[in-house]
């Protein structure tokens, strides 16, 4: 899952598109803040990335990525 540190805040981002969700004091606040919004965690090519909504294929588990950032 892609949750960056900025200034002791952890703040999830979407690897698709680089959307990102409000700050968070913890990681796992950040965590539990994209699951809520309904962000998933995939592996994709042996690596965990994080999914926006949007950036989420509609009735698969397969993702399509915007900018082809799955390494």
């Amino acid at each position: 899952m892609a949750i960056e540190k900025e200034y002791g805040m952890y703040i999830p981002v979407c690897d698709g598109c680089l959307t990102t969700l409000p700050k968070c004091q913890t990681f796992q606040d950040a965590v539990d803040l994209a699951k809520s919004e309904g962000w998933r965690s995939i592996k994709i090519n042996g690596m965990w990335q994080n999914r926006c909504p949007n950036c989420q294929s509609t009735g698969t588990s397969k993702f399509k990525p915007k900018f082809g950032l799955d390494w």
